[in-house]
């Protein structure tokens, strides 16, 4: 949410990252899965998020023409 400067809306469900990766295993045999039910979770972006944002760019571009001697 601070990267993006947006609210994030996701599912309220503690092991996403494991059921994605069932659902792909199922995939892969041919079968799907369904999510199960559950709220939704709103992420929004904190009060530094822009001063975050800023110093990002600000290292992207100074590390930009850095070299390794």
């Amino acid at each position: 949410a601070d990267a993006l400067g947006r609210q994030l809306v996701t599912r309220e469900f503690d092991e996403l990252t494991a059921f994605g990766c069932a659902a792909l295993a199922a995939r892969g045999i041919g079968r799907t899965l369904a999510l199960p039910a559950g709220k939704q979770a709103v992420i929004a972006p904190g009060r530094n998020a822009g001063a975050w944002r800023d110093r990002f760019a600000d290292g992207v571009a100074r590390a930009r023409n850095w070299r390794r001697s």
